[in-house]
């Protein structure tokens, strides 16, 4: 269980440091601006930030192993949005909700 919670911790904290490193990329093949691309780390940062007081309290109202299931594959939605992402928003969007999982 250990290794499965220190495996998932580390690929979404890979994911977002990675991120940034994509960003010339997105504003050419997205064709927005270098301050539009950066919403995508920025709103990342933002919504786990926001999302790290939450963990506490989730992890006490409900099974740790359900916890983890649910954020993962929230993760992974997220995740699947973001990787099929023809327009700009819809890649900010599987941004946003892979940073819900990663800030728990």
């Amino acid at each position: 269980m250990l290794a499965v919670l220190l495996i998932g911790a580390f690929t979404m904290l890979l994911t977002e440091t990675f991120f940034n490193n994509g960003i010339p990329t997105i504003i050419s093949v997205y064709h927005v601006t270098q301050a539009t691309a950066q919403w995508i780390s920025t709103g990342y940062q933002l919504v786990a930030g926001l999302m790290i007081p939450l963990s506490a309290w989730m992890f006490h109202k409900f099974n740790t192993r359900h916890t983890v299931i649910v954020l993962a594959s929230i993760f992974l939605v997220g995740s699947i949005i973001g990787f099929f992402a023809n327009s700009f928003i819809l890649l900010l969007l599987g941004r946003l909700i892979q940073a819900i999982a990663a800030g728990q």
